[in-house]
């Protein structure tokens, strides 16, 4: 499944054990400063809840399913990580945490619907 991520880091904490435990759940794409695309086994409620161990009290998360249409004004990057997403999935259905970990390093992009994005102009 593929969920979006958006927090709000408000302490003063080091961000970098979040960012280690959302990679480590699955292929993922870091694609603006607060936000980020995973593809993985976990719920939505799942993930919220493994996160937390990684945030203090002012801070809040947000964790949601993708499915349906979207749109979208992304950066490059992030729109080939999508669009390899799509092609991989249409090859071959990845079902297990081990294949999401060997597909994210051969692969670092994730899988989505397609929606066709609008390119962010850099």
């Amino acid at each position: 499944m593929f969920l979006i991520v958006t927090y709000d880091l408000k302490s003063q904490r080091d961000r970098t054990p979040l960012f280690h435990a959302i990679e480590s759940f699955g292929p993922s794409s870091h694609f603006m400063a607060s936000a980020w695309l995973l593809r993985t086994e976990k719920s939505p409620a799942e993930l919220a809840d493994a996160l937390r161990a990684h945030m203090a009290p002012p801070d809040s998360i947000f964790v949601a399913k993708l499915s349906g249409e979207g749109a979208a004004w992304l950066p490059q990057r992030a729109s080939e990580w999508i669009a390899k997403q799509q092609q991989l999935a249409r090859k071959r259905k990845i079902t297990t945490a081990a294949e999401l970990r060997a597909s994210a390093h051969s692969h670092p992009v994730h899988q989505f619907r397609d929606v066709p994005l609008k390119q962010a102009t850099e």
